[in-house]
């Protein structure tokens, strides 16, 4: 959930005014029955109003049955688990934290995080062929998707960007592959009635999730604050905090959730798109509402706001264990730096010359 703290106030944005959801009946995007010019338009109109959109008629779907047998071929080998995570010793690649944990306050779910960056450390022959056909076919739709989705995600998000005076092309800040594709195995506890997933908004640019018809994808309706079902056979999009910074507050920033879930075993394949590690995150044209000067001059990348972000979600999936981080709060639907407010402080207090200025006045006064 978003944290609060006490700033100065010159650093607090003022808050955008989106057009209130009447009802929240979702847009759909057709990738047969739309034209490619359609399907943008739908996408477009929907960052700005609902936050999210539908998208049916896939040209590349995950295989679920393949997906849950890679999780069992790793739960029953640790130590193919362990080769797999030595290739990304940073953080690791699957991870266990939610399911060894009875703590209702984490995430009940198992992650496996791939992207273009840590398949080139995955170089071991013999490791991919161990982690099977499961594994490259999990490669291969992730591959399709930033083939054949992502265009269509970056130019539609693009548009709902640019103005008249300035054309804006996301394709120009997302040349990297700063993306990361996540598959989640969840489970109905014994005894808990954990959380697959706590709310929260995603920090990057947009992000595709694909369902295997479970259910218990829930979003907030931003209009009555109440929480939604997703259908669980539809494949949904949304924009997070980078999507929602670069357009300078156009697009809608949906807060989600995956409830205790029902079945037995649920899973997802998750597609996270965001900006160039380097990119300063910045509004691309003026804002339609006011920003923290340090996030409307640039001062703020990309990769130190993921950093910053992170530690918050890796707490809230059992993955981190210091204290969550502070640096950045999100105050909906803003960003606002606590360090700089408490350098804004300092800066008020005298300098050491200036006390001795003052102390030696004060003593002529009362002399």
């Amino acid at each position: 959930m978003s944290a609060c703290v006490a700033v100065p106030s010159l650093l607090l944005p003022t808050p955008v005014a989106h057009n209130a959801v009447a009802t929240m009946s979702i847009p759909v995007v057709d990738l047969v029955g739309d034209t490619l010019t359609a399907a943008q338009e739908i996408v477009s109109d929907a960052a700005q109003s609902t936050g999210l959109v539908y998208i049916r008629n896939l040209p590349t779907q995950p295989d679920f049955e393949a997906i849950q047998r890679l999780f069992d071929t790793l739960y029953q080998s640790p130590l193919l688990m362990a080769r797999l995570n030595s290739t990304y010793p940073k953080r690791g690649v699957i991870k266990l934290a939610g399911k060894l944990t009875d703590d209702e306050a984490i995430d009940n779910k198992v992650t496996l995080d791939l992207s273009a960056q840590r398949l080139q450390y995955l170089q071991d022959d013999g490791l991919r062929k161990d982690l099977g056909i499961e594994f490259d076919a999990a490669v291969k739709f992730f591959e399709a998707v930033e083939e054949k989705l992502v265009p269509l995600v970056l130019h539609a998000t693009s548009n709902v960007i640019s103005t008249p005076e300035v054309e804006v092309d996301l394709r120009d800040i997302h040349r990297e592959g700063n993306n990361n594709f996540r598959l989640t195995d969840y489970h109905r506890g014994p005894t808990s009635r954990r959380h697959g997933c706590g709310e929260h908004r995603d920090y990057g640019t947009a992000t595709l999730i694909f369902q295997d018809g479970s259910g218990g994808l829930e979003f907030e309706d931003p209009s009555t604050k109440q929480w939604l079902p997703i259908p669980g056979n539809e494949t949904v999009l949304v924009w997070g905090w980078c999507g929602h910074v670069l357009s300078g507050g156009k697009i809608r920033v949906v807060k989600h959730r995956v409830k205790a879930i029902e079945s037995a075993r649920r899973n997802t394949a998750i597609c996270f798109l965001a900006p160039d590690l380097n990119t300063p995150l910045q509004p691309l044209v003026d804002p339609v509402g006011r920003f923290a000067d340090t996030v409307r001059e640039g001062k703020v990348s990309v990769e130190m706001f993921k950093e910053m972000m992170g530690k918050k979600w890796r707490r809230r999936e059992g993955n981190e264990k210091d204290e969550p981080s502070r640096s950045v709060v999100v105050l909906s639907p803003y960003l606002v730096l606590w360090p700089l407010a408490v350098l804004y402080l300092v800066s008020l207090l005298p300098t050491p010359n200036q006390m001795k200025q003052f102390t030696s006045k004060s003593r002529e006064q009362f002399q």
